[in-house]
């Protein structure tokens, strides 16, 4: 086992603050000097397991006596015996048991690994277009918190959690509406929601006025009640032993009634998709609001807004692969740039579903990677370019920068697995041309923009300090410390080493000597398990 220190999974820019999520914790540094402001850390409340247990379906029990049991003896003697499974492999069954279990009270999966202390995994982070409100995601209890920034003295400030909702499924990618008071909110189980910033939830047991209540009693009095479950056979018409039990199981559970519960917060549910969802993103044009969304199955959609989500206008139809990250230019809104498993970007006129340009991404990738530690499983020779590897485009960023006095829009690209930045140059035909790659300490994992303008852009890079560069597998030598944060500055019409970020002490994660553990490298790279393997139902046969 290697102790090591733990990376930053996740950096968003909030007005003048950098923050950067490592683990269940959140570091707030100073964008002018670098230095370490306030630390937030995630705990697990004590209701977790209850609030996750809302959204899954109440079972209600009825006041009915219990069955009465029908003496199996009796027809043990007269019927054949039933036939006794085989249990495929009952040992890791076995195992399989005492890692995962089920609580019986809360109908919630609860996993050991994920039960220890250290509060849940930050999976994505927004912030407001003022810099005074984060949103973030976490990923076990299935959340989405909101926070407020408060002074702690003139040039130090702390994160304040302001709310906690809990969604039905786990939310994968957010953002927020211009005028900063909806959150849009997609999940990976297709859905995308929509919810207020500021929560103006009450108490349920608090109702705002009389009218509230009487409401709430009306709702529920016209509400039909299900019809108890009655089976066709009876204990007088069954003829064997299992069919008896199959029989007094059902009438068993036939006074159970399940009632559905949602989330007890304001929220709509603006569209879906039938497949996981990756990314997404808002964009208006022409004074019409537009939600583009993105999936495990290569399709992206392009919707209304709100209040018409649910119309589609158009999809953008020609990725191989699953599609990981979107990317709408701000001066360029009518531009599309996605990425995903395939080892290329494509430019999309998205208002037709047209495709512009495509960009090979291998030329710039397969010299950086280490090969040796490549899994046989990601190489393949059938593409017309013959990567040596399949790669995931991790993240895609728009900029601009000044240069002899002509502004241009470049594009900044990273790749899971690629210790390299690629910065392109969208020309006025809407094409990408490679401009430079910017080598990194360590493989890229999240990047953040700091454009005060353009002629000082700043881009900060989280490294993963505890794999080797070009590899998700090979650990670090022991005496290999590098900073977390590698920063880039553009002045002058080149891009330079910038801001020292300060290094915060005591995060480690003990790994082993190869690879680590699952959950830690799915913090790290989880593009990877989107890709569709062949011959993997027949494997799991």
């Amino acid at each position: 086992m290697a102790a090591l220190p733990m990376p930053y999974q996740c950096l968003q820019t909030c007005g003048n603050i950098l923050v950067a999520a490592r683990g269940a914790n959140i570091d707030a540094f100073n964008l002018e000097n670098g230095t370490l402001l306030s630390t937030w850390s995630s705990q697990i409340p004590q209701d977790a397991s209850s609030s996750a247990s809302r959204y899954r379906a109440t079972t209600v029990m009825s006041s009915k006596d219990e069955v009465r049991e029908t003496s199996v003896n009796d027809l043990e003697s007269s019927s054949p015996q039933a036939k006794r499974r085989r249990l495929s492999n009952p040992k890791v069954e076995n195992e399989d048991s005492q890692e995962k279990y089920e609580s019986k009270s809360t109908g919630v999966t609860t996993s050991p690994a994920l039960s220890k202390p250290g509060g849940p995994t930050i999976i994505t982070m927004a912030a407001t277009s003022n810099g005074e409100h984060l949103v973030a995601t976490t990923g076990e209890e299935k959340s989405i918190r909101v926070f407020e920034w408060e002074s702690i003295d003139n040039s130090r400030y702390s994160l304040n959690e302001i709310s906690r909702r809990v969604m039905p499924k786990r939310p994968c990618a957010i953002a927020i509406t211009k005028d900063d008071s909806i959150i849009i909110s997609a999940d990976k189980f297709g859905d995308v929601y929509a919810l207020p910033l500021i929560e103006t939830k009450t108490p349920s047991d608090e109702p705002k006025d009389k009218t509230e209540n009487l409401n709430s009693i009306k709702k529920s009095s016209l509400t039909p009640k299900s019809k108890p479950f009655k089976p066709a056979a009876s204990d007088l018409t069954v003829h064997s032993v299992r069919n008896l039990k199959a029989l007094q199981n059902q009438l068993r559970h036939s006074d159970h009634v399940t009632e559905k519960s949602g989330p007890d917060f304001e929220h709509q549910v603006l569209l879906g998709h039938v497949s996981m969802l990756t990314d997404l993103t808002l964009v208006t044009l022409n004074g019409r609001d537009y939600i583009i969304t993105a999936d495990r199955d290569e399709h992206i959609r392009i919707s209304r807004g709100l209040p018409q989500s649910h119309v589609i206008e158009s999809f953008c139809l020609g990725h191989n692969e699953f599609v990981s990250r979107l990317c709408v230019p701000k001066t360029r809104p009518d531009i599309l740039i996605s990425g995903g498993g395939e080892n290329a970007l494509f430019v999309w006129d998205w208002r037709v579903g047209g495709l512009i340009f495509r960009e090979n991404l291998s030329v710039y990738t397969d010299t950086l990677l280490d090969l040796d530690t490549i899994p046989e499983d990601t190489a393949t020779s059938n593409d017309i370019w013959r990567p040596s590897r399949m790669i995931a485009v991790s993240n895609i960023y728009h900029a601009q920068q000044t240069l002899d006095n002509s502004t241009r829009d470049v594009i900044i690209v990273t790749c899971e697995g690629v210790p390299a930045l690629l910065i392109f140059v969208l020309t006025d035909k809407n094409h990408l041309e490679h401009l430079q790659t910017l080598n990194l300490v360590g493989n890229a994992l999240s990047v953040a923009v700091n454009a005060s303008s353009a002629e000082r852009l700043s881009v900060i890079v989280s490294i993963d300090v505890v794999h080797s560069p070009g590899s998700t597998t090979k650990l670090r030598e022991k005496n290999d410390t590098v900073n977390p944060l590698q920063c880039f500055t553009y002045m002058g019409g080149g891009w330079n080493n910038g801001l020292m970020f300060q290094i915060v002490e005591g995060y480690e994660t003990e790994l082993e000597d190869q690879g680590g553990n699952g959950r830690f490298k799915e913090m790290l790279y989880s593009l990877e398990s989107l890709r569709k393997r062949e011959g993997g139902i027949q494997a799991d046969e």
